[in-house]
């Protein structure tokens, strides 16, 4: 019997979806050309900026000369070299900060997502790069914050937003030290285990119900917590590893994120 074209449509999907699932393909946008690329700025701002490559481009440019570390491995350079893009406060100050902003929010194209301070936000080495060692970036925009260990330095970025709570990201929410910082002779921080913390309670925040509706506390979907006792997990590996946290786990974008360009 012959099939119909509808029929034969649905097959074509489904064998697509199941090798995208298999072969960990990355979002649809992940593919977008550097035209395409679009960032948003918004939230607890005085008008939202969106804008595409070429205009990002057309902005004052800064070159920052920085190296990237990923806590999973702090003393291996993960990428280093000369960063080129936008100062992160020319930005928001072109959007216009709101006096009520406390925090600044990152998310990327696959949902991964970050934070600063608005004081760390306002440093002249903070930039949304484009391009490293004059050569555009494959993951298109990366937030370049030197210092500051690679879960910060998010890729695929598509979302700036100013929030007026205390907005953690997806390692950030997870016990990861939020400030980040890589100090002389650091090692990597540990987080909390998530079963010794409530989950799903919002973080304190004076105007939680001001808050924006795109970004809400402990908005990150999150694995299940492991079934050891808390004393077997003391290493911040082994509680990755134990999540399905660790970049060869199905949880994987973190490391995606302070990969390599």
């Amino acid at each position: 019997m012959k099939k119909s074209p509808f029929s034969t449509t649905i097959t074509i999907i489904a064998v697509l979806t199941l090798a995208n699932f298999l072969t960990g393909t990355k979002p649809v946008n992940a593919e977008l050309s550097a035209s395409e690329w679009q960032l948003t700025v918004t939230g607890l701002v005085e008008h939202t900026l969106n804008l595409f490559m070429t205009e990002l481009q057309n902005l004052p440019q800064t070159t920052v000369n920085a190296t990237l570390y990923c806590v999973d491995k702090p003393s291996y350079a993960v990428a280093q070299g000369s960063w080129a893009g936008v100062k992160l406060w020319y930005l928001l100050e072109e959007a216009g900060v709101s006096p009520h902003a406390v925090k600044v929010a990152f998310v990327a194209d696959d949902g991964y997502k970050t934070d600063l301070t608005l004081e760390t936000a306002k440093r002249a080495d903070v930039i949304v790069a484009y391009q490293k060692d004059g050569l555009p970036l494959s993951e298109k925009l990366r937030l370049v914050v030197p210092g500051k260990w690679g879960y910060k330095w998010i890729a695929m970025l598509t979302r700036i937003e100013l929030v007026n709570f205390d907005f953690k990201g997806t390692w950030e929410s997870q016990g990861y030290t939020d400030s980040a910082d890589i100090t002389e002779g650091s090692r990597k921080p540990n987080p909390i285990p998530s079963f010794l913390r409530p989950r799903n309670v919002a973080p304190t925040s004076p105007n939680q119900s001001s808050a924006p509706n795109s970004l809400t506390p402990n908005a990150t979907e999150l694995p299940t917590t492991p079934s050891q006792s808390p004393s077997v997990i003391t290493d911040e590996k082994a509680f990755r590893v134990s999540n399905g946290l660790a970049c060869s786990g199905a949880f994987s974008f973190g490391c995606d994120h302070c990969s390599a360009v």
